[in-house]
C-alpha cells in the first residue's frame, strides 16, 4: 500500500525496497494475496448476519392484477 501511494518511498522501520518487493513477488506467485483477499472475504460474510424479515423481503414480488383482456381470455378458455 504505501508503495502504492509513495512510489518506492517505504518507512524507515521496514527493509529495503528491494528486499520487500522480491517478498511480495513471490507471494503474488504462490497464490498468497489471492488466498488471503478469499479468506477475508469469507470472514467478512460470515459477520454479515441478514435478519429473515430482509431476507424474505428481498424475496417478495408485488403481482399486479391481471388486465380485463386477460381475464376475458382465460374466461373463455375455460368455458371450451
Amino acid at each position: 500500500m504505501y508503495v502504492v501511494r509513495t512510489g518506492r518511498y517505504l518507512p524507515q522501520d521496514f527493509p529495503p525496497w528491494k528486499m520487500v518487493y522480491d517478498h511480495y513477488s513471490k507471494w503474488n506467485k504462490r497464490g498468497t494475496w489471492d488466498n488471503a483477499l478469499k479468506t477475508i472475504t469469507e470472514l467478512a460474510r460470515k459477520k454479515t448476519v441478514v435478519k429473515p424479515s430482509q431476507a424474505m423481503e428481498s424475496l417478495t414480488l408485488k403481482a399486479s392484477k391481471p388486465s380485463t383482456t386477460v381475464k376475458n381470455a382465460v374466461m373463455v378458455a375455460a368455458k371450451k
